[in-house]
């Protein structure tokens, strides 16, 4: 048993040993501490700081009031909306993620994006947050969707 708990201590002297004795070196190597977008013909850095303050927006607004979600999505979406919102992080490939939400540009407008997954015949669709930036803030104006039509097969 002493040899044991000897290991042990060894073991995890090491460990710590080669990670600096830092939490940041035992992160997610697959995960990056910014990325860049073109958004209205500009490169735009997005750092881990700004995707953590588009979560929190993201979160606030699914925590509001039951009726402003109404105001741009049917009762059904309304109720298949995710209730919480994971931690944001940005992958190796630079894509903004929490969880089931991505950071996308449409039209010159930062959203977050939630497909939906159905069946292959069925019409599917995307939730889609509307992000802003002032003042060195993120918020989320809006809720919508978009339908998504199946693909068609060929002939």
């Amino acid at each position: 048993m002493k040899g044991l708990v000897g290991f042990a201590v060894v073991f995890t002297m090491a460990t710590l040993f080669a990670c600096g004795g830092s939490d940041k070196a035992m992160t997610n190597e697959n995960e990056v501490s910014q990325t860049t977008i073109h958004l209205k013909g500009k490169d735009v850095v997005v750092t881990l700081a700004d995707a953590k303050q588009m979560q929190a927006a993201l979160q606030a607004h699914l925590n509001s009031s039951k009726e402003r979600l109404h105001e741009n999505l049917p009762a059904n979406l309304v109720e298949g909306l995710p209730k919480h919102v994971s931690e944001a992080w940005i992958d190796s490939d630079g894509n903004v993620r929490m969880d089931v939400w991505l950071l996308e540009v449409r039209n010159d407008e930062p959203v977050l994006t939630y497909r939906v997954t159905t069946s292959e015949s069925q019409v599917g669709y995307q939730y889609v947050a509307h992000l802003a930036h002032s003042d060195r803030k993120w918020t989320v104006s809006s809720i919508t969707y978009a339908k998504l039509l199946p693909r068609q097969r060929g002939r």
